[in-house]
């Protein structure tokens, strides 16, 4: 069997969000041993849905299910006295720890990085919090809508003339949980260098905004302010079809509007007033009046495989269904099957890259506690009476 690309690496993580999920999901799908730590009850995670069959299952809710394939998954009880010395055990048999705990909460419970770092010099702390561990906002608390709006990303999306319109999911969420993979895999090629560990502040606002280059851009270099374009008068817009959407640049130059009017075959297109793409502009209302007509008679797949025929870029709006049955997607094995001893078979979206020598792997959610035998009486040594009064006391 093939090495994965992480494998070798062990990560605890601490994390209670979706961003330290996300970013934890990522190493273990690559191979790393991640040992997921959550509270007697549960990270709460396991309380958000979909969950199959609409009915709620704190074994069987869809966030957790996805977001912590591959981990290995202990309860522990962090408030707890005994917790701490638990935690430094582990500790000495992980390379890094991944939290996203208030600033300062780790130091208070003797788990500061100092702390840490003189037990574990070659430690990677990776600290995901929402506006980092300093600032004026530090000790602010903040959900997804928060930071989607804060970062800017909620500013420029929408119809100019109606309020911004929030990006769909959690995204300056899992925008955080990636960089923070990212950063991660970084700090473990440095460690292996030199030995030595770092903390990793990551700012799940910072993140959101990091897809705003070409926005900051615009403004820093010529103070222009981005405004909301929404579904049209840009390059791109989408159009409706027959069956759906599909988006669509008619301010082509030269050859490539010539392409475009030899696909769509519509007389008037060749009027003078339509000959540029500044007079396109002008005349926008009479030409999308024209287009739309013509893309009403016609269904989306079509248009779509029509228009590459004739070297124009057209894009297929897809549902989710038919990203279930897309060619492209099958024929990459995008979606995988992953049977769960709670929840059943379901299907995951996979990996947007293919490692070629060190691939993938997939593997399902653990069950609440599944590995606490393994880890705490097998790695950590305890004996079975202790692990029985542990967990008594609420503290495993």
């Amino acid at each position: 069997m093939a090495p994965q690309a992480l494998e070798g690496i062990t990560v605890l993580d601490l994390s209670d969000r979706i961003a330290g999920a996300y970013c934890t999901k990522l190493l273990a799908d690559c191979g790393a041993r991640v040992i997921k730590v959550e509270p007697p009850s549960g990270d709460p995670l396991r309380r958000l849905g979909p969950f199959p069959g609409d009915a709620p299952h704190p074994e069987k809710g869809g966030a957790f299910l996805f977001l912590n394939t591959n981990k290995e998954g202990v309860t522990l009880n962090l408030g707890s006295p005994t917790a701490s010395d638990l935690l430094r055990r582990l500790l000495s048999q992980c390379q890094v720890l991944v939290e996203t705990f208030p600033p300062g909460y780790l130091g208070s419970l003797g788990l500061s990085y100092a702390q840490l770092q003189s037990l574990h010099p070659g430690l990677v702390l990776t600290s995901i919090t929402s506006f980092g561990q300093d600032g004026p906002y530090r000790d602010y608390k903040a959900y997804d809508l928060t930071l989607q709006a804060l970062s800017g990303i909620l500013y420029v999306n929408g119809e100019p003339h109606l309020d911004p319109v929030r990006l769909p999911g959690a995204q300056a969420e899992f925008l955080g949980g990636g960089h923070a993979a990212v950063a991660t895999t970084a700090a473990i090629l440095a460690t292996e260098a030199t030995g030595m560990g770092q903390n990793l502040d990551c700012s799940i606002m910072e993140a959101a905004g990091s897809i705003l280059a070409s926005r900051y851009g615009a403004f820093f270099y010529k103070g222009d302010v981005s405004l909301r374009r929404g579904n049209g008068r840009g390059n791109w817009a989408i159009y409706p079809c027959a069956d759906g959407y599909i988006s669509l640049n008619v301010y082509f130059h030269g050859e490539e509007w010539e392409r475009f009017k030899a696909w769509v075959q519509i007389p008037e297109l060749d009027d003078d007033k339509f000959s540029t793409a500044a007079g396109r502009r002008i005349n926008v209302d009479e030409l999308e009046t024209l287009l739309l007509s013509w893309f009403m008679e016609r269904d989306k797949e079509e248009l779509y495989h029509d228009g590459q025929r004739h070297r124009v870029a057209v894009g297929l709006g897809s549902t989710m269904e038919d990203l279930q049955h897309s060619r492209q997607l099958a024929a990459r094995d995008y979606f995988r099957t992953v049977d769960h001893p709670a929840a059943g078979p379901l299907v995951y979206p996979g990996p947007p890259f293919k490692l070629g020598a060190t691939p993938h792997r997939t593997g399902r959610a653990p069950l609440l506690g599944e590995h606490n035998e393994t880890v705490y009486l097998r790695e950590l040594g305890l004996a079975p009476q202790e692990l029985v009064r542990l967990r008594e006391a609420g503290i495993v």
